[in-house]
């Protein structure tokens, strides 16, 4: 196809004569940014032959299998760390426990950050549902990794790292939250 039909598509459908073509992306009149994006690439493919629209959406699931496979390998370093029998200590008890605890926290404050960043749509807005699913996610799998412990010899599951990995997980999603609250107001760029 000519390389002009796309830029005659847009004007003959939005009645508006500043389009210019592929390279302009401006809105199609979408409601949502990211869609709107996305909307000019897969145009911009079908129109001018440079990628089929199969190629766009493969890229697109390429991207969040990625994300999910790195989620998984988390999940699996947490499982690894959890089935050793005895880890190494500090000397100090005190400071042992503190930073066994603050483990705990971290591990389960970078699992839901990787969550939501496999759950949230590229360039959309911040969604309660996805802080909601990632939260749940984290907190079930830090209780299946606490049962986990009770069948390896030498650890015990407790309800407290239950609470400090949720914790964790919260303290990371509030964090998430405000970047993306600065972000939107325009603070942070």
């Amino acid at each position: 196809m000519p390389r002009g039909t796309w830029a005659d598509r847009v004007v003959r459908t939005r009645g508006d004569s500043t389009a210019s073509g592929p390279e302009d992306e401006g809105c199609l009149g979408c409601e949502d940014q990211a869609t709107c994006r996305r909307a000019v690439r897969l145009a911009e493919a079908v129109c001018c032959g440079r990628k089929s629209v199969h190629g766009v959406w493969m890229t697109d699931l390429r991207n969040r299998l990625g994300r999910w496979l790195l989620v998984l390998i988390w999940m699996g370093v947490i499982f690894w760390l959890s089935g050793q029998p005895d880890l190494p200590h500090h000397p100090e008890s005190g400071a042992d426990i503190i930073l066994k605890k603050a483990g705990h926290m971290a591990e389960y404050a970078i699992l839901a950050g990787l969550v939501w960043w496999a759950c949230r749509k590229r360039g959309g807005r911040l969604s309660g549902r996805v802080l909601v699913y990632a939260l749940g996610l984290s907190g079930a799998y830090a209780i299946s990794d606490e049962v986990h412990q009770l069948f390896v010899p030498g650890r015990s599951g407790q309800a407290l790292d239950v609470g400090l990995d949720i914790l964790g997980a919260i303290v990371a999603l509030l964090v998430i939250s405000g970047f993306a609250g600065w972000r939107a107001a325009g603070q942070l760029r």
